[in-house]
């Protein structure tokens, strides 16, 4: 994309094409500019998960974020909470199973959010990579 509009337009393309359904959920409807202020708002302060839904109608975009927050070299603390992130530099040298990332991904003491981000490769640079994954496996 050339543009913000053509970005936002493949954007749009490739959600079309997604299906969670396919992964066992549910979607009920989209979600509504309050529901991302409430997600926001509660990521930031988990404790205001319990305030009541009405509640969020009347907070802002501008409101949604941390109330008060410190910015740390090992953790960001925000309204009482912290949130920490680590980061995979390299992937692992071995074997790995498929459930590696079910500890991490299954629900547990406290809430987590976690971003996958990956490159996409040209067809020649993607053909390049795996013939030197391949030689590698075989050496």
């Amino acid at each position: 994309p050339r543009s913000v509009p053509e970005a936002a337009a493949e954007a749009l393309r490739s959600l079309a094409g997604l299906s969670v359904t396919a992964a066992g959920a549910d979607v009920l409807r989209r979600a509504s500019a309050t529901d991302l202020v409430r997600m926001v708002r509660c990521a930031f302060d988990p404790d205001a998960a319990m305030a009541g839904v009405s509640e969020f109608d009347a907070l802002t975009w501008g409101e949604a974020g941390p109330v008060a927050a410190e910015d740390l070299w090992d953790h960001y603390r925000h309204d009482g909470a912290y949130s920490i992130s680590w980061a995979l530099l390299e992937a692992p040298r071995q074997r790995v199973s498929h459930d590696v990332l079910l500890p991490l991904l299954s629900p547990g003491r406290f809430p987590r959010r976690v971003t996958i981000l990956y490159r996409t490769l040209s067809r020649d640079e993607a053909g390049a990579v795996l013939e030197r994954e391949v030689n590698a496996a075989a050496a």
